[in-house]
């Protein structure tokens, strides 16, 4: 494989919906697919500066490469089993690393329900357990109990602090069938 200095750019959203955009090596870029996957912190150099960020809390996110960046060597029929087991976990996170998949996460409706009384909708990946309330920072978590509800964005989850949440409460029933079930606002009203 050919050794280049190109940088990806790295485009994401925070569960918060805040974005983000850093430059990073194609080194880089590999190990913070691996914090991903793994849900761990993410901390790098980027230039002089230091750069930290927390998997768990990232929505969702792309990665926009050069094209000259990736070269993929052909895998020799002389190697060991081994060998050719670590080619194909190296192609494997280079195929991550390809433009086309790079799809957003897709996202489903939270209602939210903060004790501080604010009552909202949200997008976040349906794996998420817990949030903070954008008005005032309290921590809200997903409520199983409630099943799946309606909102004005489609099917959701709720989530809420006014109450105890029991956190080992299994997933609602329809559960697995809720999947990219938000539509964004200035969408909404073309469905109308």
């Amino acid at each position: 494989m050919k050794k280049d200095n190109g940088l990806n750019i790295m485009v994401y959203t925070l569960n918060s919906g805040v974005k983000g955009k850093v430059e990073l090596s194609k080194e880089q870029s590999e190990e913070w697919i691996k914090c991903y996957n793994n849900k761990t912190r993410f901390i790098t150099s980027v230039g002089k500066d230091i750069f930290g960020l927390n998997a768990s809390l990232v929505a969702d996110f792309k990665l926009e490469q050069n094209e000259q960046q990736i070269e993929l060597d052909t895998v020799n029929s002389s190697q060991t089993e081994e060998d050719s087991t670590e080619a194909e976990l190296d192609n494997a996170t280079r195929n991550l690393l390809e433009p086309d998949n790079s799809l957003p996460i897709p996202r489903v409706t939270f209602k939210i329900t903060c004790k501080c009384s604010a009552t909202y909708c949200a997008p976040y990946r349906k794996t998420t357990t817990f949030s903070k309330c954008k008005y005032c920072g309290e921590r809200v978590f997903v409520d199983y109990s409630a099943g799946i509800i309606d909102t004005h964005f489609g099917k959701g989850l709720f989530m809420t602090n006014k109450k105890y949440v029991n956190r080992e409460f299994p997933p609602p029933e329809g559960y697995d069938e809720l999947v990219d079930t938000y539509v964004p606002r200035d969408q909404l009203n073309k469905l109308k």
